[in-house]
């Protein structure tokens, strides 16, 4: 069984088109279909390409729409152990702009993602706090 990491996604676009063609991707995702895999199809369903390609051992899991607009979609979800950097990229280069934020509290990281910035994730292992953006968004508060 895995840790699972917390992801707290928004995805924009100015082109109708982009963002209608994810939110139906995200309306498509369920049990037998996931999002990572409508999306950023892999060769082989294995956990190797699935790291590879999407920065997770598996597709989504409980995935909630939070925000639906016609330029931006806000998505949460759970991931096997890490956030879908990968993915996010891939996402990106389809002509995507996405911000997400993370918190893994198993193992003890969080961060943040962004399309232009890329990765920034703070080890809280060592003592660190945790954002009072992302403290807020999943519902955390700091340990003392």
């Amino acid at each position: 069984m895995p840790n699972w990491c917390m992801n707290h996604v928004s995805v924009s676009s100015s082109d109708p088109a982009t963002i209608n063609r994810f939110r139906e991707a995200v309306e498509k995702t369920g049990e037998k279909l996931g999002l990572f895999s409508q999306l950023c199809p892999i060769q082989k369903p294995d956990e190797s390409d699935a790291r590879i390609n999407w920065g997770t051992k598996w597709d989504v899991h409980g995935v909630a729409l939070i925000n639906n607009n016609s330029t931006v979609v806000d998505i949460e979800f759970f991931t096997a152990w890490s956030p879908p950097i990968e993915f996010y990229q891939h996402l990106t280069k389809q002509g995507y702009h996405v911000e997400a934020m993370y918190y893994e509290g198993g193992v003890g990281f969080c961060g943040y993602w962004d399309s232009e910035k890329g990765d920034v994730e703070m080890d809280l292992t060592d003592g660190t706090a945790i954002p009072s953006d992302i403290q807020e968004m999943f519902g955390l508060e700091n340990e003392e």
